[in-house]
């Protein structure tokens, strides 16, 4: 009878193990089908909305728009504007070239869900409602994820290498009838401090002591161009993603040299 009891009690723990070893192979091919799958729908997204050019309606110089942005509205009803960053004279693939959204209600909406709104672990490319979407406030915060495959933000970490800072200083942003180019001056390691609601940036006290404080920082996580000025009349972006550890961010800031509706 023990025999039997001790028999029984095997089958039971081996039972246990096999059905945990399931779970744990289809959570495996979830994550690895989900992994795969957004860099695939991020393509035809961007196969979708992007043309050779598109000539703005205004009554200035027409200013070329390589975004559809009615087809890109249609599948993106949240996306606004559109970020790329490639490598200064060369015909390289950006290393960031996606739609930016913003949900109307909820702040971290786009951590979890792509551009399209469906259920993402890479989320999307996004700014907070803290932010305008016109791009005239004084700092503008826009977050992604700091994927592995290199997608979203994973690439802005090469920024610690000065070559790669010195190659990768464009950052443009296209709206309908719109664009904006920006030259990056700063990356380095912060705190995970929300920018927008821990400094006042409209006072341009703190815009000028945040900036001392940003620009005199020495340490070996940290480029500062000294080529470029920032004062508080400036208006500047900063690309915020997650790092290796939960209290800190990595921050690559740029500052607005050129805006096509000012010409």
């Amino acid at each position: 009878m023990e025999e039997q009891a001790k028999k029984k009690t095997g089958k039971r723990i081996w039972l246990v193990v096999l059905i945990l070893s399931c779970l744990c192979l289809a959570v495996s091919l979830t994550f690895l089908w989900s992994y795969f799958r957004q860099p695939k729908e991020d393509g035809n997204l961007r196969s979708a909305v992007k043309t050779s050019s598109v000539e703005s309606e205004t009554e200035k110089e027409p200013v070329q728009i390589p975004i559809d942005f009615e087809e890109l509205q249609r599948r993106s009803p949240d996306a606004y504007a559109w970020i790329t960053i490639t490598p200064a004279g060369k015909k390289e693939r950006p290393i960031v070239d996606y739609p930016v959204v913003q949900h109307p209600t909820e702040p971290s909406f786009y951590l979890t869900h792509s551009a399209e709104k469906k259920n993402s672990r890479s989320g999307a490319i996004y700014t907070q409602l803290y932010n305008t979407t016109d791009f005239s406030d004084y700092n503008t915060v826009i977050y992604g994820h700091n994927m592995l495959n290199g997608t979203m933000f994973g690439q802005l970490k090469k920024y610690k290498n000065k070559g790669f800072f010195d190659k990768h200083r464009e950052i443009v942003v296209y709206m309908p009838g719109r664009m904006l180019k920006y030259t990056v001056f700063a990356a380095y390691v912060w705190n995970d401090d929300h920018l927008l609601l821990n400094f006042d940036f409209g006072d341009p006290l703190v815009r000028a002591s945040y900036w001392s404080q940003i620009l005199s920082q020495r340490n070996i996580n940290c480029i500062i161009a000294k080529d470029t000025m920032v004062t508080a009349d400036d208006h500047v972006i900063t690309l915020s993603t997650c790092t290796s550890k939960s209290n800190q961010r990595y921050l690559v800031q740029a500052v607005l040299t050129y805006d096509s509706d000012e010409e």
